[in-house]
């Protein structure tokens, strides 16, 4: 994608002055600083714009027609789907979590260092339907193996006992 198309989705009011976050801008190699910046005719990696987006949709800077614009550079692949992921995770313990993330990856580093005991990443689902939706029902599904929250027994289900209740499309990523 060349920085000029960028900028005609990231801009969305044309009475506007045109803007990036200093985020976005490191992000994708701009100094903003420069005159002319914006007319910059380079091509962005992939990366570098789901980088990009994700930073503005998470910024609160950012208006949220901007973030309805960019919303569907972030998830090319899997146009019109929700932006988190349901995940499978295990702590060191054997206990298993369901949960939703945007970023699985990170979220479990997070509940690492918050909880003291090591969490992995059993797999994390990218789907066609609500997110939230579908935690909840998995959540209602599996309460009889909860133990506190979003955890449940070790051994209790498994991926594949969590994928024959999904009626709609997905994409898995497996860690194990």
């Amino acid at each position: 994608m060349k920085f000029t198309d960028y900028m005609k989705i990231r801009n969305t009011n044309p009475k506007s002055k045109n803007s990036l976050s200093t985020g976005e801008a490191s992000i994708l190699g701009i100094d903003v600083t420069v005159k002319g910046w914006m007319n910059k005719d380079i091509n962005l990696t992939d990366s570098q714009v789901e980088r990009a987006v994700d930073f503005a949709l998470k910024s609160k800077f950012v208006r949220q027609g901007v973030k309805n614009n960019l919303r569907p550079l972030y998830m090319k692949s899997f146009d019109g789907m929700d932006l988190q992921y349901v995940y499978l995770m295990e702590n060191e313990l054997g206990m298993l979590k369901i949960g939703i993330s945007s970023n699985p990856i990170k979220r479990a580093r997070t509940l690492s260092t918050s909880s003291g005991l090591i969490v992995n990443i059993i797999c994390y689902w990218q789907i066609a339907n609500p997110a939230r939706t579908t935690e909840a029902k998995l959540h209602k599904l599996f309460k009889a193996y909860k133990i506190s929250g979003e955890w449940f027994k070790s051994g209790s289900f498994t991926k594949e006992d969590i994928e024959s209740n999904f009626n709609f499309a997905f994409n898995r990523k497996d860690f194990d």
